[in-house]
Parts: structure tokens; sequence; C-alpha cells
């Protein structure tokens, strides 16, 4: 992603958290930042909302991570 992405990528994590009661910092967008920053916006969005419709508790930045990975090898 580009920096430029980054306030739509933090509400997109902010979103996806928000179900699960939990609330997100500054602090904590950009922990979910370093981690998956490498990576285009398309693809965290998709893997943010298969995790949203499959996960019964709040998400990791590594259950995105290893989604995108998984897509990504076919």
């Amino acid at each position: 992603m580009h920096i430029q992405e980054k306030p739509k990528f933090a509400d997109l994590i902010r979103t996806i958290n928000k179900p699960f009661g939990v609330t997100l910092d500054n602090a904590d967008v950009d922990i979910w930042w370093v981690a998956l920053h490498e990576f285009p916006f398309d693809a965290v969005g998709v893997a943010a909302m298969e995790t949203l419709r499959t996960s019964r508790f709040a998400p990791k930045p590594a259950d995105l991570y290893t989604r995108i990975l998984d897509r990504l090898k076919g």
C-alpha cells in the first residue's frame, strides 16, 4: 500500500474490529499498518471481509496476513 492509503486502511481495520467491541487507537492502527503495508489495499480489503464473515473472534494482523499469503499462493 501507499502511505496515501493509510486513512482508508485505518477505517477498514477499525470497521472490521467494531462488531467485536474492539476500539483501535492510532497506535493500534500503526501496528496493523506495519504488519500489512506490503500488500495492495485491495488484497487487505478482501482478506478483511473474509475474516469478518468467518471469524468468531476479533481479528489480529496475522489473521489477515496469512489469508493474503494463502490467496497469493493460489
